[in-house]
């Protein structure tokens, strides 16, 4: 193998594994990434790939969302002394390619690594944010305490980021259920009312409902709400995902109006239907 080949390498990673490589510590990783991937990789461990920041910010548009994107460091390999570099072939989407397209690239990889063995020479942050990704590249210069410190509190930050979204998302998931147990109570309510408006007549002479629920295994339960509609001399029949008043007043409107053209009848028994769920008087 032709150790100069891979002189100059870099690796996209997380702040962790950049802070205790640069604390000095020595990092194992003995993972098999064609096992942990499912597809074509011959790498287990760290995966490095030949090149510099122009050949990083290329390998970024078929890496990106497979690494780690809080950092990527540019090495240099200064002790081949004892080390047993795996080279690799790896497939992954082609970025100039079609949907189904891959492209094959070179990867090596080791189980062990720290700056005994590799040196960063500089480092570079990805930022995403906008419609292309932009990097943002500084040379290792000073005294590593310095990168380490900016970038412990570049891990901070990204930790109380996450904090606050998983708190935000907590939150808004706490409140769909608040809301979906409201409307299934108004439903529920609602129906009853639509039920005794039935056997009334309100609805029109022989009109009928029925409700029923079905569950498929852990699926979520389908309802099935059918209306015997006279006035057609036919029956509507139709699904929903949920007992959601606002999905069964535009199902059933769909499927008296759009599908079967009575437009004078799906409007009067919206009409009702929107008075009993707002329980107004119907005369």
């Amino acid at each position: 193998m032709n150790k100069e080949k891979h002189y100059i390498v870099f690796r996209f990673m997380s702040y962790a594994e950049a802070i205790a490589l640069l604390r000095g510590e020595k990092l194992h990783n003995e993972k098999v990434w064609q096992v942990a991937t499912g597809r074509k990789n011959d790498s287990i461990g760290f995966c490095f790939m030949d090149g510099d920041k122009e050949e990083a910010e290329y390998a970024f548009q078929y890496l990106s969302g497979i690494v780690s994107e809080d950092i990527c460091l540019i090495l240099r390999f200064n002790n081949f002394s004892g080390v047993t570099l795996r080279e690799a072939v790896c497939t992954y989407s082609d970025p100039c390619g079609g949907w189904f397209d891959t492209t094959d690239e070179q990867e090596v990889s080791l189980t062990d690594y720290d700056i005994s063995i590799m040196t960063p020479i500089r480092y570079g942050f990805v930022d995403c944010s906008g419609i292309d990704d932009i990097f943002e590249w500084h040379d290792m210069l000073g005294e590593r305490a310095d990168v380490i410190r900016m970038l412990e509190e570049r891990k901070r930050e990204q930790e109380e980021r996450k904090r606050r979204e998983q708190k935000d998302y907590e939150a808004k998931i706490a409140e769909a259920r608040r809301m979906e147990e409201l409307e299934a109570r108004r439903f529920n309510s609602f129906w009853k009312r639509l039920c005794e408006a039935e056997k009334q007549g309100i609805l029109g002479k022989g009109t009928k409902m029925e409700i029923n629920a079905t569950q498929f295994g852990t699926l979520k339960k389908t309802f099935t709400i059918e209306f015997v509609l006279p006035e057609i001399g036919d029956s509507i029949l139709f699904k929903l995902s949920s007992l959601n008043y606002e999905e069964l007043r535009d199902e059933f409107y769909s499927q008296v109006y759009s599908c079967l053209g009575y437009k004078d009848i799906a409007d009067k028994l919206v009409k009702t239907f929107n008075k009993l769920y707002n329980e107004e008087e119907i005369h």
